[in-house]
């Protein structure tokens, strides 16, 4: 695996809810964050409590369960 030096962020409060904010300057194209969480199958995920599992679906049954860091991430082209 690849190591990827990711920019500065912090979870923060919006008035959307949790999100994942830059700390400092944020250059173009740089990472922000590289997702992690379990990998699971799309069995698992339609076991899981809807309140214990945030899945990001990677392919036709494979899904990565986002870790708490993960889970505030959106998007804004602000």
């Amino acid at each position: 695996m690849q190591h990827v030096r990711a920019a500065s962020v912090r979870v923060a409060k919006s008035p959307h809810g949790l999100g994942l904010h830059a700390a400092a300057d944020v250059l173009a194209g740089a990472t922000l964050l590289v997702f992690t969480g379990e990998v699971l199958h799309r069995d698992e995920v339609l076991a899981s409590p809807r309140d214990e599992c945030y899945p990001l679906q990677l392919g036709r049954w494979t899904y990565l369960d986002l870790d708490a860091r993960s889970r505030v991430v959106n998007h804004s082209c602000s």
